[in-house]
């Protein structure tokens, strides 16, 4: 996506997304007075890997297979576990940029080749 919106709200727990073609990374306004901004910075990061990983689609073929296959509890236990696993990737792919980031500061790092 070209733009990627960022807001907080009272109403909510936990970080959101919201929104295809502009998503909107919805913040709890209360995640600024006990959060560092280290913290802060990770979970966008988090957030930003479901967007670039376009895991709203993925959510949204779940909850179609989930519409139709209702009775079926083994659906709902795939779900879970789809889920699960979409949240590691991300926590995985912040943690990546991360370490790059921490290298990249190194002032004596050594590139291997």
């Amino acid at each position: 996506p070209d733009k990627i919106k960022l807001g907080t709200s009272t109403q909510i727990n936990s970080p959101i997304i919201f929104g295809f073609w502009e998503p909107i990374i919805l913040l709890p306004a209360s995640i600024f007075t006990y959060l560092s901004p280290e913290q802060i910075k990770l979970i966008l990061l988090h957030e930003l890997a479901h967007i670039y990983r376009n895991d709203y689609l993925i959510q949204l073929l779940l909850r179609v297979v989930q519409c139709i296959l209702w009775f079926n509890p083994f659906v709902y236990l795939l779900n879970a576990a789809i889920e699960l696993q979409r949240e590691m990737c991300c926590d995985e792919w912040v943690m990546k940029k991360r370490v790059l980031e921490n290298y990249l500061k190194m002032p004596d790092r050594k590139f291997l080749i």
